[in-house]
């Protein structure tokens, strides 16, 4: 049984920060079709993309629909530190979903990560559409991180 990611763990995601280089660990490698974002898109921007409602509403959001495995809980497994990373493209959808984590020592401790790491995908791919990135006046893609530790 699984349980709210908030009611078993406190969120602590860190700041959002632009990323420079998407670099796919293994357990990114996730067994999901996945939207590749057709076009170019940017790491530095005059206007950073923006969750509708601002960084406290994507907080919210991610905390109502991620879930932490009970297995991992179980185990006190600690992730160590996570990063999703995304393009927000100029229309506001969300493309490239991927998860940074460190390797998993077991297999147990694998299921739980492996199921962990398609929540959170989900969650980033129910999100309502974006404010886009701005550069020259102009709406752009932009590549997003945001990073996910847990906390107990």
């Amino acid at each position: 049984m699984k349980s709210s990611f908030l009611s078993l763990h406190w969120v602590g995601i860190l700041a959002i920060v632009v990323c420079f280089s998407c670099i796919e660990t293994a357990a990114t490698a996730q067994k999901m079709p996945r939207q590749t974002y057709p076009g170019r898109y940017y790491t530095s921007v005059e206007k950073l993309a923006e969750f509708p409602g601002g960084r406290d509403a994507m907080l919210r959001f991610m905390a109502e629909h991620i879930e932490y495995p009970s297995s991992l809980d179980r185990m006190k497994y600690k992730t160590g530190p996570m990063k999703v990373r995304f393009i927000v493209s100029p229309d506001g959808k969300l493309y490239d979903i991927t998860v940074d984590s460190v390797p998993v020592q077991t297999a147990e401790a694998q299921k739980g990560m492996d199921d962990y790491i398609i929540s959170i995908i989900h969650a980033i791919e129910i999100m309502p559409r974006w404010k886009p990135a701005f550069l020259d006046g102009k709406p752009v893609a932009q590549l997003y991180t945001v990073p996910i530790q847990v906390v107990e």
